[in-house]
């Protein structure tokens, strides 16, 4: 049987294993940490069970733990993304959109969650406050005031419904602003994981392989290169001679001899 050689580990060999895990560590910690503003909204909002062979399932953890894991996959897919930038080989460079492209993809669900999870404490603060305003019990009179006329009534009702605390986090201006901030709390921890990175080093084996595809991929390139200029300059020439070329004349003599 072979014989394994005994792993070494070195200071150096230890930090060039352990490189990123800083930068992955403080990155996951922000990542779920915005991700806690989500998961009050769900439980504050989401009371619904499941009956799944026999076992009632909270929906609320289920919603929590897809938008938990969507945000880690998206890390994930952020550091993919870094590596095959950084990588000396240019097919392997070209798909690192790819991998930018599907982190940003995943960050959609946990933003949203993490906008409700900001502006649901305010909304339901600005209806609380707005119901025991003097401006809500001016509007409280007009509607107990039988002289007021119906239109200015309903009027008055429509405002206070603004008193009303909303079940669900609405869509306004404050939910808009709380959009925004968490886009660019998960934008800017993208950034960080993506242009933190560090790439690991390029091996002695590695590059003379890299240097040898390289070569390989550029004298393919120039023999394709000679021969399509040679193939243009075969064409010139028998155009001036008044020719057809070569395989225009081997295609009819093709044709008669199949007739």
């Amino acid at each position: 049987m072979p014989k394994h050689k005994p792993v070494r580990w070195s200071a150096k060999a230890i930090e060039e294993k352990l490189r990123n895990a800083p930068l992955i560590v403080l990155t996951a910690v922000v990542s779920l940490t915005l991700e806690v503003f989500g998961w009050a909204y769900i439980h504050l909002t989401n009371h619904a069970h499941a009956e799944i062979l026999g076992l009632s399932i909270p929906m609320a953890t289920v919603e929590g733990v897809i938008i938990t894991a969507s945000g880690l996959l998206a890390l994930v897919a952020a550091f993919v993304a870094a590596e095959r930038r950084a990588d000396p080989r240019p097919e392997i460079r070209a798909t690192a959109w790819r991998a930018q492209v599907l982190a940003i993809v995943l960050l959609a669900g946990p933003a949203f969650k993490a906008a409700d999870g900001f502006a649901f404490p305010q909304q339901q603060d600005a209806a609380e406050a707005f119901s025991t305003s003097d401006e809500a019990k001016s509007y409280r009179e007009i509607v107990a005031d039988p002289a007021s006329d119906s239109q200015v009534k309903a009027d008055a009702a429509a405002q206070l419904a603004r008193g009303t605390p909303q079940p669900r986090a609405v869509m306004d201006g404050t939910w808009a602003l709380s959009f925004v901030f968490a886009a660019f709390l998960y934008g800017a921890n993208m950034a960080a994981a993506a242009f933190l990175w560090r790439v690991k080093p390029e091996t002695a084996t590695q590059r003379e392989r890299r240097i040898q595809n390289e070569d390989r991929r550029r004298i393919d390139y120039e023999r394709r290169l000679a021969e399509d200029r040679e193939h243009e300059m075969e064409l010139a020439r028998l155009k001036a001679m008044g020719k057809r070329p070569s395989w225009f004349g081997g295609m009819l003599a093709g044709e008669r001899q199949e007739a």
